[in-house]
């Protein structure tokens, strides 16, 4: 008889397998599932060598899977400042003090997360109210958004930003006194990449740490795998050092068209392709983001600028470079935002359908936000598969105000989420962190009990399911994970509370209690 290495019994296991939704325990040996069941069933597997874990009715689900993360701005971002809570200046300027207190002199200091909305009065702040705590360090603060922020003085110096280079510029993205002409410290649009061509970028060791630490946060949110988004070659370069690190991180990496053209599209693929380490998925940019207005649009934005947005590709070159990754063996992953981008990738997949070697080539549409009735007719007989951020859904009507900006009858078709699964559309769920929040029960949350348009809610076992089962079909990983089954690798997440037993607005607190990876306890918060 074969034993097991590890059983976990007693316990509440959501299998997210449609032949079996439920189990007590589950045994596991050479890192695979061999038996679910009960916990009759799974006593039989034990003997004095097996590891035993007493679940004490605690919830089991499979791995979770982050299908859209950037794991290198992640780890950069854990030391930055959090200024969610922040309700006026002085707490921003009190959060600021602390940092202050810990920091070298010449260091840049950077946070994200205040919302002026949330101050008093709505007060404004500006660079001076910076300036009389971090005289000395060059301090960027972004506001909730991540599409304005504030620096201080010595930061514009270093930007090489006065009074003069402000009325040079054509557009207003570099706020001023009305009064001096002098810069307030606000900047936002296009003079945000300013901030990016001055602040140094880290070596790849210090690199390689941040990254390290932001994978171990990463295992103990319960994520057994993640689709990383990479950015750079660099970072591609960073994940071959963490995997020869070990860290346990399953990782299926997505590099852009371009970087993978130019570096990597002669790299072979053999000795990368693993259980744990996959160059997967090349992205390709059609279009921009809702939130800077370069999303591409049929119709205007609503702020009388006739502006409909950016298509980065014509049909032809879009058409040329997917049907070149496709015959290199990758998938095609397009970033598609607006309707008049997600068209245009509909086009070119309807085009490649026609041959029949391409007919079950699983494509990606990535961030496709804005799609209507028609769009949704057209996708649904092409196993397009759905990637979707849940908290940049609540970001977009939140703090983008959607509905203002597209106006109402648009926005209603803004991450249509019930109708696309209604229509047998595969979704795939991600958090689109340091973005937004990396919780994956947080994102969960906001599709479940989703407070814009909520006819478009979905329920919670579809979202997990976008987390699991779905995440590991989207990559055709569906046969060894995504759900709980005998063969399956022991990819488990167990947790402090049946998410199904609670109220859908308190889905975001439950708790992470353990993270196994390959029948290997990677973390254990009782531990």
């Amino acid at each position: 008889m074969m034993y097991a290495d590890l059983a976990l019994i007693n316990g509440n296991i959501i299998t997210m397998d449609s032949k079996k939704l439920r189990a007590q325990a589950i045994a596991i040996k050479n890192q695979r599932i061999i038996k679910v069941g009960t916990n009759n069933q799974i006593s039989q597997l034990i003997n004095d060598s097996t590891k035993i874990i007493q679940l004490e009715g605690r919830t089991v689900i499979p791995g979770l899977i982050d299908t859209h993360i950037h794991v290198a701005a992640f780890g950069r971002h854990l030391d930055w400042l959090d200024l969610t809570d922040c309700k006026s200046i002085k707490d921003m300027q009190t959060i600021l003090k602390n940092k202050i207190s810990q920091t070298i002199p010449n260091k840049w200091i950077l946070g994200r997360g205040w919302n002026e909305k949330n101050f008093q009065k709505n007060q404004f702040p500006n660079r001076y109210d910076l300036d009389t705590i971090a005289p000395n360090n060059p301090v960027v603060l972004y506001n909730q958004s991540g599409n304005l922020c504030l620096v201080n003085t010595e930061a514009l110096c270093l930007m090489n930003i006065n009074s003069q280079k402000v009325k040079l510029l054509k557009e207003n993205t570099i706020k001023r006194d009305l009064i001096t002409g002098d810069p307030t410290g606000i900047l936002e649009g296009k003079a945000l990449d300013l901030i990016w061509d001055s602040i140094p970028e880290p070596d790849q060791k210090d690199l390689l740490e941040l990254t390290h630490c932001a994978c171990l946060k990463i295992l103990k949110a319960g994520i057994t795998s993640i689709h990383w988004m990479v950015l750079s070659y660099l970072e591609f370069s960073i994940i071959k050092k963490l995997k020869e690190k070990g860290i346990p991180l399953r990782i299926y990496a997505i590099i852009p068209f371009e970087i993978w053209k130019k570096e990597i599209k002669q790299t072979p693929s053999h000795g990368l392709k693993n259980n744990t380490f996959k160059i997967g998925g090349i992205e390709i940019a059609i279009d921009g983001y809702l939130a800077n207005k370069t999303a591409a649009l049929f119709k205007p934005y609503n702020d009388g600028s006739y502006s409909t947005g950016n298509l980065f590709q014509s049909s032809q070159s879009l058409y040329a470079s997917v049907s070149d990754i496709i015959q290199s063996g990758f998938q095609p992953v397009l970033h598609a935002m607006g309707d008049k981008a997600v068209e245009l990738a509909l086009e070119a997949i309807e085009k490649l359908m026609k041959k029949t070697e391409h007919q079950n080539t699983r494509i990606r549409l990535e961030q496709a936000a804005l799609i209507n009735k028609n769009l949704i007719d057209r996708t649904k007989n092409k196993k397009i598969i759905i990637s979707v951020q849940p908290c940049v859904i609540n970001s977009e009507f939140k703090t983008w105000n959607a509905i203002d900006n597209l106006g109402s009858n648009r926005a209603r078709w803004l991450f249509p989420l019930r109708t696309l699964i209604n229509k047998k559309i595969l979704l795939i769920g991600g958090s689109d962190c340091p973005m937004e929040p990396l919780n994956p029960f947080q994102g969960i949350q906001k599709i479940v009990d989703r407070k814009f348009f909520p006819e478009e809610s979905i329920t919670l076992t579809e979202a997990i399911a976008m987390y699991t089962i779905n995440a590991a079909y989207s990559t055709n990983e569906e046969k060894y994970k995504g759900s709980i089954e005998e063969g399956k690798i022991a990819d488990l997440t167990i947790l402090s509370i049946d998410p199904t037993v609670i109220p859908s607005n308190n889905i975001k607190n439950v708790e992470v209690e353990t993270t196994i990876v390959g029948g290997e306890i990677i973390y254990n918060k009782r531990v």
